[in-house]
């Protein structure tokens, strides 16, 4: 199934998203992982004042092929890419890369994992499987084998993912510290 077009659904400009974590105000900012706010240019990441992206736009997102049901929807910044490896892995390295590339300034980091939404891919399949088509065959009940097992080792990865990104911002003296109140 194709995209549908999202038009005047999609969350449109709205300036500064995060108004105390902005470029204005000394942070560098990053997303990676899922947007699922609009899959045009004019509603993306970079246009809601992000610095930084790599991810998808889309809702769903195959762990192994970058496609959501049509074209390529796997970014840096505005660049189609086409990467290989397992998307949490990737989502995950990105992540503790931006700390790394950001530790020693202020930085604002979103991380958005795709895990545990369908497809249910784990990690430990050496390769994508073949799916059948349409629009609920690939939505198979979380507790269906071997359905049930991936969903485990899905979440479980990202859980993983989570620690290297806690222990990326705790080697540098970061876990204590926060960007303050956003509500002010």
């Amino acid at each position: 199934m194709p995209r549908r077009e999202i038009g005047s659904s999609a969350c449109p400009r709205l300036g500064r998203r995060y108004r105390r974590c902005s470029k204005a105000d000394g942070y560098a900012t990053g997303l990676v992982g899922k947007w699922h706010l609009g899959w045009k240019p004019e509603f993306g990441p970079i246009t809601h004042g992000f610095d930084e992206f790599y991810g998808f736009l889309s809702g769903a997102h195959d762990y192994y092929t970058r496609t959501a049901d049509g074209p390529p929807d796997l970014y840096e910044n505005t660049t189609p890419i086409e990467p290989a490896g397992y998307l949490t892995d990737e989502i995950t390295r990105r992540g503790v890369s931006f700390i790394t590339r950001h530790a020693d300034g202020r930085f604002f980091l979103e991380v958005a994992y795709n895990a545990v939404h369908w497809p249910f891919e784990s990690h430990l399949i050496d390769r994508p499987p073949t799916l059948p088509s349409g629009p609920c065959a690939r939505c198979p009940t979380i507790l269906s084998r071997p359905h049930g097992q991936d969903y485990v080792r899905m979440l479980e990865r990202a859980d993983q993912g989570v620690g290297e990104i806690l222990a990326a911002l705790d080697r540098r003296g970061l876990t204590s510290q926060h960007a303050g109140d956003l509500h002010q």
